[in-house]
């Protein structure tokens, strides 16, 4: 059977939408990773900075203990109170339970990503029909992820679109090929 040329656009037409689905979705992958990464080196530089402001404001106060001085109870005073400031902050922010949520939320996507690179490079042996229920099918899983995703910020999208920009977001042939084990290398020449 023949393909009309109104068949062809209609088939063009489709796989752009779904290439751009992709687009659009890696974008959102990409985010949720640097969303998680932030949320997670956040969580571990106020952790740090929690350590050492509590041991610095104990041997404070064992400073005023054994020597009396004012200024040391100043210092060893303020010091609690920042370090009092990141304990609530921690306990209420849930630094790690975000990064895990933002985590968790790229892995879903991951699956939806490849499915559709693998139905942009099936897409020959599929008919329109076949191809717009793939589609739709991939649609409604993405709206159930986002439906439970943690919302991201500028900051994390500003920073995965310099990541896709600067070509971060797959492997050149020779990679690919570098990669693969010995046995599998002419697949990809």
């Amino acid at each position: 059977m023949e393909t009309t040329a109104e068949e062809f656009d209609e088939r063009r037409r489709l796989l752009l939408q779904i290439a751009e689905a992709y687009a659009n979705l890696l974008y959102t992958y990409k985010t949720q990773l640097v969303a998680a990464d932030s949320a997670n080196g956040l969580n571990n530089r106020l952790s740090v900075m929690q350590t050492v402001l509590t041991s610095v404001s104990a041997c404070g106060f064992v400073s005023i203990w054994l020597s009396g001085m004012e200024i040391a109870a100043l210092v060893a005073a303020g010091l609690s109170v920042i370090s009092l400031a990141i304990t609530i902050y921690l306990k209420g922010a849930n630094l790690s339970e975000r990064a895990n949520c933002h985590g968790a939320t790229a892995d879903a996507i991951w699956v939806i990503l490849q499915g559709y690179l693998s139905l942009l490079a099936d897409s020959r042996s599929f008919d329109l029909a076949e191809i717009r229920s793939r589609r739709d099918s991939f649609q409604k899983e993405v709206a159930s992820i986002y439906a439970k995703s943690p919302m991201t910020n500028p900051k994390a999208y500003s920073k995965a679109r310099e990541s896709i920009r600067a070509g971060n977001c797959g492997f050149s042939p020779v990679e690919i090929e570098q990669i693969l084990p010995v046995g599998l290398r002419d697949l990809v020449r």
